[in-house]
């Protein structure tokens, strides 16, 4: 029901428009003859359009100043422009510009007009815009109406036009004339003396009323005439439907407002009717009658009704086109009380987007111009979004990380058809795409997304392989010696040639494993294997022959308890002659340099490495040692690569405790089981390990600590 309403508001409009401009009389008077006899009876007239009546003649007037005690009469130019209802007065000779215009232009819409005179005061401007100066003793900004005006200008002459059409009078013919010293001109009636071309030049001459002042102005007369009688419109949509004309009388549409001609005009039928398609809707609009080259006074102002505006329905949307240019587009859902859903303005093309929309779902539309609503579209039904989003991998799939380092993930992006890009929408499980790497293993990240139609996009995973850290393989005669692996994990060994693959090996509780029985020449890569993902190779070895070409291999490296010392294990006996610069260190990917190297002659497979600054508790630490950094003893270089440092740095706490144990030991510096027997007393035992709790591992830390008997052991 509710729909209908719009209806009956546009009928109840179109029934209205002849009350825009509003024609009254005051109930006490009923002919008024002037707008101060409106007034009479009524204390709230307006400023606007009143009928009235003088010397038997009926017409109509602007009554301007309705407000105070003295309105004023105003007749209104159907014709304007800048060719029409001007007057020009030219620069140049005897007169000028200081602006460089050619002169002062005025033009005119509405005119002073006396109803009981009828005459025009030429020199009222409160209806007319004015453009340039011109001086004549004095500067002029304005020139009156029907005044032409030049000084000897030798390019230019003065001009100036009157047009009458569409009211009921003409101007009293002879009621012009050229004036000044030595005047010429023209001054040129139409047949029924409503339109006046005039032109004027001399030293100076002027073509103006008959005793009108040249530059200020005067009274300008004018005469009733017979008119045809106004037509009646009534606004339609996108139409404006005329009545009431004469059989044939050629019909003239124009906008109310800048009383433009709109479109071409139309000749009335036999019975007086005619129809102006295609106007713009929601627009105000008057028309006239010509009859025998006479133009009628102007009939009722009528608005045009917009006219339906049509509908596509999309994927969750509604595109609406044959809107006017700026429109008020309001959308509804199509129920028995249509509800409003959205408003949006109508683009230049007269067309409007509305997404968002529930598939499934009936829609209206209407649009609004200059507060005048059109009807009620078609109905159009959103369609389902049923088209999924689609997900894609940013970075490398699969991808491979060393245990212990940090994994980031590179995430994915989504887009969807109707949604566009939705990638903040991803989840990606688990957690996030989270990745535990201190374990090897192949782990998987799945990335989920839906659109808003709840169409959720073919699952995508990323296959993270975390990768054992690399073994270190030593050559020796007829084998390959593999170390730093974990224990229990599978070895390979690869022919860097043939890509023949040695297995069988597990690594001991030590971290080692040997390959027997190896071709010399041969050269080979290791890997371990843990938990179905192979490590990154080592560095290539080839098998030994010759006994005595033996070179030292550079077997394990771990810290001590403060992290500044790395001790080193080699396959055989070295010599004192170490080269400390070609040892190299880093701690979680950054290189730290090595202060110092002691052989110990004592025990000459081992070499400590002093470091300028200690490896923290837990912190991965890679150690590669350049052909040449140690000898053996019969003189051989010994083989590059590089091998894991155990890392048995202790936590700052236990550090802590080392020193207090120390001080109890005295100047000795040596620690024994009465000195931690003695600490035990005032403390319980602390989390030395720092894996969040107390056990056996943490009293073994403790006796670590004890000197010589437990020094350089593992708990």
């Amino acid at each position: 029901m509710c729909r209908y309403l719009i209806y009956l508001c546009i009928s109840v409009f179109m029934l209205t428009g002849l009350m825009l401009y509003p024609h009254a009389t005051a109930a006490s008077l009923p002919n008024p003859s002037s707008c101060a006899d409106v007034k009479v009876g009524s204390s709230s007239v307006t400023d606007g359009y009143y009928t009235l009546v003088s010397n038997g003649n009926v017409f109509e007037v602007y009554c301007s100043g309705m407000n105070t005690s003295s309105p004023k009469e105003y007749i209104d130019l159907l014709h304007t422009g800048s060719a029409l209802n001007f007057s020009f007065y030219a620069a140049g000779g005897s007169s000028y510009s200081d602006d460089g215009s050619p002169g002062v232009r005025t033009t005119f819409t509405k005119l002073r007009f006396d109803p009981a005179t009828f005459q025009v005061d030429t020199g009222d401007f409160t209806f007319s815009e004015s453009t340039g100066n011109t001086y004549h003793g004095y500067k002029l900004t304005q020139y009156p109406y029907a005044h032409a005006g030049g000084c000897n200008s030798s390019n230019l002459m003065g001009y100036a036009n009157i047009d009458l059409r569409g009211l009921p009078f003409a101007v009293e013919y002879e009621g012009l004339a050229l004036e000044g010293y030595y005047p010429y001109g023209s001054i040129d009636y139409s047949s029924n003396n409503q339109i006046v071309n005039m032109t004027a030049n001399g030293f100076c001459g002027f073509a103006i009323p008959l005793g009108a002042d040249e530059l200020t102005g005067g009274g300008l007369r004018l005469v009733p005439m017979n008119v045809p009688g106004a037509v009646s419109i009534t606004g339609e949509v996108k139409s404006i439907q005329v009545s009431g004309a004469q059989p044939n009388a050629l019909l003239t549409l124009y906008d109310s407002s800048t009383h433009a001609q709109y479109g071409a005009a139309i000749t009335a039928d036999g019975s007086g009717t005619g129809r102006f398609a295609d106007a713009p809707g929601g627009r105000a609009f008057l028309v006239t009658q010509t009859v025998g080259g006479v133009e009628s006074t102007r009939s009722n102002v009528a608005v045009t009704v917009p006219d339906q505006v049509q509908l596509t329905a999309g994927l969750c949307s509604i595109a609406v086109s044959n809107a006017e240019p700026g429109a008020t587009v309001k959308l509804y859902k199509n129920t028995a009380e249509p509800q409003l859903v959205d408003t949006q303005n109508a683009d230049n093309d007269g067309r409007v987007a509305f997404t968002g929309l529930i598939p499934g779902q009936s829609y209206i539309a209407a649009q609004t111009v200059s507060n005048v609503t059109g009807l009620f579209s078609a109905e159009a039904v959103v369609l389902a979004d049923t088209t999924p989003p689609v997900i894609t991998l940013n970075g490398l799939n699969p991808v491979r990380i060393m245990e212990g380092l940090v994994y980031t993930d590179a995430g994915a992006s989504a887009a969807d058809d109707q949604d566009g890009d939705i990638t903040n929408r991803i989840v990606a499980s688990p957690n996030g795409g989270a990745v535990n790497t201190s374990v090897p293993g192949i782990f998987a990240v799945a990335y989920n997304v839906k659109d808003t139609a709840a169409n959720a996009a073919i699952e995508v995973v990323r296959a993270v392989y975390v990768t054992p850290i690399p073994v270190f393989a030593s050559a020796d005669v007829y084998k390959i010696v593999v170390s730093g692996a974990r224990p229990g994990a599978e070895l390979k060994l690869y022919n860097t040639v043939t890509s023949a693959v040695y297995t069988g090996i597990t690594a001991d509780a030590n971290g080692i494993g040997v390959f027997p029985a190896l071709s010399p020449g041969q050269t080979f890569i290791a890997v371990q294997k843990v938990n179905g993902v192979e490590s990154d190779p080592s560095p290539p070895v080839t098998v030994l022959a010759d006994p005595t070409s033996l070179q030292p291999v550079l077997l394990s490296a771990w810290t001590d308890d403060q992290g500044f010392n790395i001790i080193l294990t080699y396959s055989r006996a070295i010599s004192p002659s170490l080269d400390m610069n070609k040892f190299h260190v880093s701690i979680n990917g950054a290189p730290v340099s090595v202060s110092n190297a002691v052989y110990h002659a004592d025990n000459p497979q081992t070499v400590t490495l002093t470091l300028s600054s200690p490896v923290p508790y837990q912190a991965a630490a890679w150690l590669t040692a350049d052909a040449g950094a140690v000898y053996g003893v019969e003189g051989s270089p010994g083989i590059a690569g590089g091998i894991y440092v155990e890392n048995r740095t202790l936590p700052t706490v236990t550090q802590q405790i080392y020193e207090q144990l120390k001080q109890m030991s005295g100047s000795g510096n040596r620690i024994s089981i009465q000195h931690i027997i003695g600490w035990l007393s005032g403390h319980s035992v602390p989390d030395l390990n720092g894996d969040s709790r107390v056990d056996r591992d943490d009293v073994a830390t403790l006796l670590r600590l004890i000197e010589p008997l437990y020094s350089g052991a593992t708990p």
